[in-house]
């Protein structure tokens, strides 16, 4: 749209599905903002709570500038094509069966930065209502496998899927702002390192998240940052916990074996 590019945007973005493109902050906004909802939930939800936390918001994340580095990447299996067997066909070709990679590196992410409040209960915590937490200093070790499926025109990949193996080692740190000692408040501090840890491990084999690149690459870029942040391409990106890999792959043994199973509408 001409409002589009008087403000700097390009008409057509090749790394856009809906605001995702380098003019709207790239991919991590997206992120950060998913990430947000998700460990708000994962926190409101939890069960090990403690009885000094009435409840829980998460206000703020931002996941660093830090890329993660790789160490070593194998290829587990080399993707097969139409119109070459193994590999050929070339990058114009169709995927019969995606590229597996395993990767293994670290993320030192000094920057990353999560805030959230918690509302303490009135009965145990008068003086003190609310409480401000930030968490920082995100370590990780990972080993990430990555099934990468070609596509026969551009960008040549139409999706990734990205999962752990195994689970990764996370090391993190929680402090709160304002200058009240956590030690007061005793379960807090070791409550909140168990659930964002425990957050990522959802994503451990059967769990995996999904990106869909063609969506990603082929979308329109006329809104702005404000736009895109409140409405991103959601269909670009789709996260699978373990659990509810777990129930698909029950529900789709039992539709093979006549016993019922799930249905999605």
């Amino acid at each position: 749209s001409a409002a589009g590019a008087a403000a700097g945007f390009p008409r057509v973005c090749h790394a856009c599905g809906g605001g995702l493109c380098t003019a709207h902050g790239g991919v991590g906004p997206y992120l950060a903002a998913t990430m947000l909802h998700d460990l708000e939930e994962v926190l409101r939800d939890s069960d090990s709570k403690p009885d000094s936390v009435a409840s829980v918001t998460a206000r703020r994340l931002t996941l660093g500038a830090n890329p993660p580095l790789v160490d070593s990447i194998a290829i587990l299996q080399d993707g097969a094509r139409a119109g070459g067997g193994r590999g050929g066909g070339g990058l114009g070709s169709a995927a019969v069966s995606p590229t597996k990679l395993r990767l293994t590196g670290a993320l030192v992410a000094d920057d990353f930065a999560f805030e959230l409040v918690l509302r303490m209960s009135k009965l145990r915590h008068a003086v003190l209502p609310t409480l401000t937490i930030k968490v920082s200093h995100l370590a990780v070790a990972f080993t990430l496998d990555l099934a990468i499926t070609a596509a026969p025109t551009l960008p040549f990949v139409q999706a990734v899927r990205l999962a752990f193996p195994e689970s990764p080692e996370i090391d993190l740190r929680v402090s709160p702002l304002g200058g009240v000692d956590l030690s007061s408040i005793p379960g807090v501090r070791s409550w909140l390192q168990a659930e964002l840890k425990g957050a990522m491990l959802d994503y451990v084999e059967p769990g995996h998240i999904i990106v869909n690149v063609t969506s990603l690459y082929g979308g329109t870029c006329d809104a702005s940052p404000a736009a895109a942040a409140a409405a991103p391409a959601a269909e670009s990106f789709t996260l699978v916990p373990a659990e509810e890999a777990d129930a698909a792959a029950e529900g789709a043994e039992g539709s093979e074996s006549g016993g019922g199973g799930f249905a999605r509408g």
